[in-house]
Order: structure tokens, then C-alpha cells, then sequence
């Protein structure tokens, strides 16, 4: 009975963190539909950025400096889940300089974040018309997703 007992209790952990990791990946993309939705509403543009003393993601209204200002939600990172890059506009950037900002005409910065571990990791992208897309692996590159208008292929 004891063997049956201890190959339950980590199946049981696992389930567990299974579970905490799937709310908060669901919760990751949630946050960017409502800052996108929160600066159409309010005509204000809602920035996401990071913070890494808490470990979780922020969402807060853009103050008349252009800079974070009241905090609207916020996503901390489960347990066993890290930031691992951060991308703005097709370039890496730190943490701190990561403030992704959705505006009042439905558009935003393009970029995103990737989480997880240095095994299995997740991105959360956002493009340049405030739509987020959770993928698995690193932030792709994004930079061929649009074609330039009047970039057609030449036929002879």
C-alpha cells in the first residue's frame, strides 16, 4: 500500500502544477485582450510591461509623461515560470525597457514576452493591430508577417 501511496502523491503534484500552468498561460493572453479592449474603451493607451521585483505582468494606463501610471491587473508568474525575453518593435530588449503599449485605435506596439523554462517555454505576441496570439517556443520573427502594399510579383 505504501508503494501505491507515493506514486499517487507526485501525480497528484504534477496534475496540480499542470493546472496552475494552464490558468495562468490562459490568463497571460487575457491580459493583452483587455488592454487592448480597456484603451479602446477608454480612449487611453494601457501599457503591459513587466515587473520583475514581483515577477509579474502589469497592466496600467499611460500618464501624461508617456509613462506607466495606474494599475489596471496584473499576472504574476506561477511557480516553476520565468521571463525569458522580451521583444519590442523586432528587437530584444530588457525587461525594465519592455513597456508594450495598446491604443485607443485598437492598435499597439508590435512584440511580446516568452515564459516558461529554458526547456519548455511559451510567447505571448502581440502584432501591430492589438491582437495577441499565445504560441509554444520562443517569440518568433514577425518581420515578413505583412507584405508592403504594391509588392507584387512581376510576370512577363
Amino acid at each position: 500500500m505504501a508503494v501505491f501511496a507515493s506514486a499517487i502523491v507526485p501525480n497528484m503534484l504534477a496534475e496540480k502544477r499542470g493546472r496552475e500552468q494552464r490558468q495562468f498561460y490562459s490568463s497571460l493572453r487575457d491580459a493583452a485582450v483587455k488592454a487592448r479592449s480597456q484603451a479602446i474603451t477608454s480612449g487611453k493607451a494601457i501599457i503591459m510591461g513587466f515587473d520583475d521585483s514581483q515577477n509579474m505582468l502589469t497592466l496600467s494606463t499611460e500618464n501624461d509623461e508617456g509613462k506607466a501610471g495606474d494599475s489596471i491587473a496584473t499576472v504574476p508568474l506561477t511557480s516553476g515560470i520565468s521571463a525569458l525575453n522580451f521583444e519590442l518593435e523586432g528587437n530584444n530588449v530588457s525587461s525594465p525597457d519592455w513597456q508594450l503599449r495598446f491604443y485607443s485605435d485598437g492598435n499597439s506596439d508590435k512584440g511580446g514576452i516568452e515564459v516558461g523554462t529554458t526547456d519548455n517555454s511559451k510567447s505571448l505576441v502581440v502584432g501591430d493591430d492589438g491582437l495577441a496570439k499565445l504560441s509554444d517556443g520562443p517569440i518568433p520573427d514577425t518581420s515578413n508577417d505583412k507584405w508592403p502594399a504594391g509588392d507584387y510579383e512581376h510576370r512577363q
